[in-house]
C-alpha cells in the first residue's frame, strides 16, 4: 500500500509540473501581450489567472506536497525538489521555499555504505547528493551564493566537490578570481579535483601573478600524485592540464609534472594507450602511455 501512495504521489507531482510548466507560460504571455495592460505599482504583484484545469493542478500539487511529509525522506525530498520546478513561473518565491526544503528533506536520507554498488555515495543511486546537487547548481546561477555557502558544508562530499569545483568556475567567469581560487583550494585533497577548472585559473591570471600560477600548478600536480592510482587518462586531467598551463609556469616545473605523471604510470604497469602533445615548435613534449616500455620523447 505504502509503495502505491509513493508511485500515486510521484505521478501527481510529475504530471502536474508538466501541465504547469507547459500551459503557464503561454498564460503568462498572453497576459503581459494584453492590449490594455494594467499597470502595476513595484509593491503590486499580480497573479496570473490559472484555467480550471490548472487550478485543479495546482492543488494536486499543493496536496503532494502536503503529503510528501509522510514519505520516507527519499521519496519526499524528491517530491519537493520536483514539485519546486512547477511553481518557477507562478510563485518563485514558493519554489525557492520548496527547493530549500528539498534539500533539508535529504538530511533525513542515510548514507549507504561504500560496498553498496547501487546506491554508494558519488555513485548513480545515491539519491541524496543528486538532489542536493541539483538544488546547489540552481543556487549558483540564480546567485544566491551567501546561501549555497551556508548549505554547502551539510552537503554529502560527493555534492559538496561538485559544487565546490562549480562554484569555482562560476567565480572565475565573472573574473573574482580571489574566491575561485579560494574554493579550487578546498578541493586540493578531494580524489575530484577539477582539472578543467584548476586550467582555466592558472590562464587566465595574468602576468602578474606568477606566485599564484605556480601555486595552483604544483597544487595540481601534488592532487595527481596523492591520487596516482585512480587516475585516469583522458578529458580533463593532469595531461590536459600541463596541456593548457605549460607556458605560464617555469620550465623546470612542467619538465618535473612531466616526470611524475610517467613515473606514476610506470608504477601501475599502465595498461593505458595515451599520446599528448604538449606545446609547439621547440618547446614541445610529448608524451606517450603504452602497455609497456613507458617513454618519453622531449624536444621534438
Amino acid at each position: 500500500m505504502f509503495k502505491v501512495v509513493k508511485s500515486s504521489l510521484l505521478d501527481v507531482v510529475f504530471w502536474v509540473t508538466l501541465l504547469l510548466l507547459i500551459s503557464l507560460p503561454a498564460v503568462l504571455c498572453a497576459q503581459s501581450s494584453s492590449k490594455h495592460p494594467k499597470t502595476a505599482s513595484q509593491s503590486e504583484v499580480v497573479a496570473p489567472k490559472l484555467t480550471p484545469g490548472q487550478e485543479r493542478g495546482l492543488r494536486l500539487l499543493q496536496t503532494a506536497e502536503a503529503e510528501s511529509a509522510g514519505l520516507q525522506p527519499d521519496m519526499g525530498a524528491f517530491v519537493l525538489w520536483r514539485a519546486s520546478y512547477a511553481y518557477t513561473k507562478l510563485d518563485p518565491k514558493q519554489a525557492e521555499k520548496l527547493s530549500r526544503d528539498a534539500f533539508t528533506a535529504t538530511q533525513g536520507i542515510e548514507d549507504s555504505s561504500d560496498n553498496d554498488h547501487c546506491a554508494a555515495p558519488g555513485s548513480a543511486g545515491d539519491i541524496k547528493s543528486w538532489i542536493q546537487q541539483r538544488v546547489l547548481y540552481n543556487m549558483v546561477h540564480k546567485n544566491q551564493l551567501q546561501e549555497v555557502e551556508q548549505l554547502l558544508p551539510h552537503a554529502t562530499v560527493p555534492a559538496r566537490n561538485e559544487i565546490t569545483a562549480e562554484l569555482v568556475r562560476y567565480y572565475e567567469s565573472k573574473k573574482d578570481l580571489q574566491h575561485a581560487e579560494a574554493f579550487l583550494s578546498q578541493l586540493a585533497d578531494s580524489d575530484k579535483y577539477p582539472f578543467g577548472a584548476a586550467s582555466d585559473l592558472v590562464t587566465t591570471l595574468g602576468a602578474g601573478h606568477s606566485a599564484d600560477r605556480m601555486s595552483i600548478f604544483n597544487q595540481a600536480l601534488n592532487n595527481f600524485e596523492q591520487h596516482a592510482t585512480k587516475t585516469s587518462f583522458g578529458g580533463d586531467d593532469i595531461g590536459s592540464f600541463i596541456d593548457r598551463t605549460w607556458k605560464d609556469v617555469p620550465p623546470g616545473l612542467v619538465l618535473e609534472a612531466i616526470g611524475k605523471v610517467l613515473e606514476a604510470a610506470k608504477e601501475q604497469g599502465s595498461q593505458s594507450h595515451y599520446s599528448n602533445v604538449i606545446g609547439q615548435g621547440e618547446r614541445s613534449f610529448e608524451l606517450r602511455l603504452r602497455p609497456a616500455p613507458v617513454s618519453t620523447v622531449a624536444d621534438s
